[in-house]
């Protein structure tokens, strides 16, 4: 079993994670969406309605 120092799980309190800054305009799907199709970020947090529009087909 290992020591709460060994734990290999990294993260915050949920107390610590705090709103991120409003991102206003039409940039911001396709924004989420590139950050999700690259191979840099592990870990994204987003609203409902703004994942709702990222699972609709674009043209």
């Amino acid at each position: 079993m290992l020591r709460v120092e060994e734990d290999p799980v990294t993260g915050m309190a949920v107390a610590q994670v705090k709103p991120p800054p409003q991102v206003v305009g039409q940039e911001k799907p396709q924004a989420i969406r590139c950050t999700l199709l690259g191979s840099t970020i592990k870990v994204q947090i987003i609203d409902y309605p703004t994942a709702r529009l990222l699972l609709t087909p674009q043209d």
